[in-house]
C-alpha cells in the first residue's frame, strides 16, 4: 500500500465492520433521499435515525454550515450534534484513504506537457496526463532494473500498452518526445478510436499553424481520413515513439492476442533484439474495464512464470502496470468485480455488507470540492431534494417506486430548479398521464402556502441525509480499492512491490486519483 498508510488486514476489517447491515453507515448508504421522501409519509423512518431525524438542531442550523463543518471534521461548534452524527463523520474521516498527491518528479524538465500536445486538452486532462506520463517514466526505470541482469546495463523499457485508451490524450504524449515510447492504443470503442484521428488530424493542423508557420490565418483544417477498420500504426517521426490502435474488447484472451500481433508487426520497429517488455496502463480505465484489467496482468504474469522453459519463443513479456479505475457505478457484474480479493469475499463480515449499485455511485463522490463551488453544492441539492419530494407527491399512487413504474421525470438544465414551482411545472409537461400532472400542478403553491412550510422540516433532513451519503463515498471507495490491491497481493509472489500512488491532485477535479502500481 501507499507509505504511511494503514495495515492492511486491519483496514479491511475496520471498513467491514463499518458497512456491515444493521449499522448505522449501512442504513444511510441503502436509503435514498427518493425512498427516504416517500417514507416519510408513513412517518416509517429507520429506527437508527431517530436522534438525529427528529432532532431540533437539524432545524437551526444552515445546511451549508453543517456541511462545512462535516467535511472539515470540525464538529466543536455544534454543541448540541446528535451522538450518531459525530461517530458517523469522526469514522468517515479517520477510515477514508489517504488522497494527498504523491510526489512525482515530472518527466519533462518544463515540469509540464509539451506546448505542442496542449491542444484540445482541459487543465484537469492536462494535469492527469502530465503527472501520468512522469509515474510512467519512473515505472518503466524501476521495471528495466528489476528485470535486468546482474552486471548487464538495463534495458530500457520502450512498450507500453494503454487499455481505454479513448481519445489518446495519453496516448500521443507517451508517444512524444522526450519519452518516445511505442504505444498500442486499445479501446473497445470505434467512436472513441474516431475520435482520436480526428482530433490527432487537428493537432497537426494546429502544430503546423502555430509552431511551424505552414498555415496562415482563415486557412481550412484537413480533411479528416475515416479510422480503418483493422489494427493500424502510424508513421512515427523522427526521435518519436510510434502509435497503434486496436479495437479490442479487454480480457484475459484478447490482451495478450492483441499485444502478440502488435509486437510481431512489421510496421512496429524493434529498438532491441530479444524480447520486448512491456508495461500495461489506464487512464481511469472505466467500470468494469480495471477488474479486467487486473486479471489479465494477473493471468500474463502467471503465464510468464510458468513458461520458463519456452523463453526463447517468447517475443514480449509484461513488466509492470500502472493503472487508475474510474466510473464505479459503471460496473457490470457487481458479484464477480466488487470484491476481487479472496480475504474480502472470504471474510465472514462481507456476507452481511450487500454490495449493490447505491455503495458504487456513491463511491464516486468527492465533497471537500463542495468548499471551493457553494453555488454548486447548493444547486446539486435542490436537484436531489426537488426530486425526492416527487416521490412523496407519488407516494400513494406509486409506492415510492415511480421509476419501476415506468414513470420518468428526469433530468432538466439548472435554471429549472431555480425554484420548486418552477420545477414542478417542467415536471408536469414530461409526464403523459393527465392524472400525474394534475398531482404536480396541484402542489404549485406559494412559499407561504401552510403546505410548502410543513415541507419545510422535510427538505432540512433529507439535505443532511443527502449529505452524509456523499461524505461516505469516499469510504465505500477506499474498500473497493484496498480490495484491488489485495487481490494483486494475493496473486503475484510476495517479492512482487504492489502499490497505491495517489498520482493526481483531486483539487483539479481529478476524483479518482489513486494508482495501482506494480513492477515485476
Amino acid at each position: 500500500m501507499a507509505d504511511g498508510g494503514p495495515e492492511p488486514e486491519r483496514y479491511i476489517l475496520d471498513l467491514l465492520t463499518f458497512f456491515a447491515t444493521g449499522g448505522f453507515a449501512h442504513s444511510i448508504v441503502v436509503h435514498h433521499p427518493n425512498r427516504t421522501a416517500a417514507l416519510s409519509h408513513t412517518d416509517s423512518i429507520p429506527e437508527l435515525w431517530h436522534d438525529w431525524w427528529n432532532s431540533t438542531w437539524i432545524d437551526n442550523v444552515e445546511i451549508e454550515s453543517i456541511m462545512r463543518a462535516f467535511v472539515k471534521n470540525d464538529l466543536d461548534a455544534f454543541q448540541d450534534l446528535p451522538q450518531p452524527l459525530t461517530t458517523l463523520v469522526t469514522s468517515i474521516h479517520k477510515l477514508s484513504f489517504p488522497r494527498i498527491p504523491s510526489h512525482i518528479p515530472s518527466y519533462n524538465s518544463k515540469s509540464s506537457l509539451p506546448e505542442d500536445q496542449n491542444f484540445g486538452l482541459s487543465p484537469k486532462k492536462r494535469h492527469e496526463v502530465e503527472r501520468m506520463c512522469s509515474l510512467l517514466k519512473i515505472v518503466s526505470e524501476e521495471a528495466a532494473e528489476t528485470g535486468s541482469i546482474v552486471g548487464v546495463a538495463p534495458q530500457p523499457i520502450r512498450h507500453i500498452i494503454d487499455i481505454g485508451a479513448g481519445q489518446e490524450y495519453l496516448t500521443r504524449n507517451l508517444a512524444t518526445p522526450p519519452l518516445s515510447f511505442d504505444v498500442l492504443a486499445l479501446d473497445a470503442d470505434d467512436q472513441q478510436g474516431e475520435g482520436a484521428v480526428k482530433r490527432q488530424a487537428q493537432l497537426k493542423w494546429w502544430q503546423n499553424k502555430v509552431f511551424s508557420g505552414k498555415k496562415k490565418d482563415g486557412d481550412s483544417q484537413p480533411e479528416i481520413a475515416p479510422q480503418p477498420d483493422a489494427t493500424t500504426a502510424e508513421e512515427p517521426p523522427p526521435c518519436s515513439g510510434s502509435v497503434t490502435r486496436s479495437i479490442v474488447f479487454v480480457d484475459q484472451r484478447t490482451l495478450p492476442q492483441a499485444i502478440e500481433g502488435w509486437i510481431q508487426s512489421a510496421d512496429i520497429e524493434q529498438q532491441r533484439s530479444g524480447v520486448a517488455r512491456c508495461l500495461l496502463t489506464g487512464l481511469h480505465a472505466c467500470g468494469s474495464l480495471t477488474p479486467s484489467v487486473l486479471r489479465s496482468f494477473v493471468t500474463l504474469y502467471r503465464d510468464q512464470k510458468d513458461s520458463t522453459n519456452e523463453e526463447q519463443h517468447r517475443t514480449w513479456k509484461c513488466a509492470g502496470m500502472a493503472l487508475v479505475g474510474c466510473c464505479y457505478n459503471k460496473i457490470r457484474e457487481i458479484q464477480r468485480d466488487v470484491p476481487m480479493s479472496r480475504t474480502v469475499r472470504d471474510h465472514p463480515l462481507f456476507n452481511s455488507l450487500q454490495i449493490e449499485s447505491l455503495h458504487l455511485h456513491l463511491a464516486a463522490q468527492i465533497t471537500h470540492s463542495w468548499l471551493d463551488n457553494p453555488a454548486a453544492f447548493r444547486l446539486g441539492l435542490r436537484k436531489i431534494v426537488f426530486r425526492a419530494r416527487v416521490e412523496k407527491l407519488f407516494f400513494a399512487k406509486y409506492g415510492g417506486e415511480m421509476f419501476k413504474s415506468g414513470v420518468a421525470v428526469g433530468r432538466f438544465n439548472d435554471a429549472t430548479y431555480s425554484s420548486w414551482g418552477a420545477y414542478l411545472r417542467r415536471a408536469a409537461a414530461r409526464l403523459d398521464s393527465e392524472a400525474d400532472r394534475e398531482i404536480l400542478l396541484a402542489a404549485d403553491v406559494s412559499e407561504d402556502d401552510e403546505r410548502n412550510r410543513g415541507e419545510g422540516r422535510l427538505v432540512k433532513r433529507l439535505e443532511l441525509l443527502h449529505v452524509l451519503r456523499c461524505m461516505l463515498g469516499p469510504v465505500i471507495e477506499s474498500l473497493i480499492m484496498i480490495d484491488r490491491w489485495m487481490y494483486l497481493r494475493e496473486e503475484l509472489d510476495d517479492d512482487v512491490d504492489v502499490r497505491m500512488v495517489n498520482v493526481f491532485d483531486q483539487k483539479t477535479g481529478s476524483a479518482r486519483n489513486v494508482a495501482l502500481v506494480v513492477s515485476l
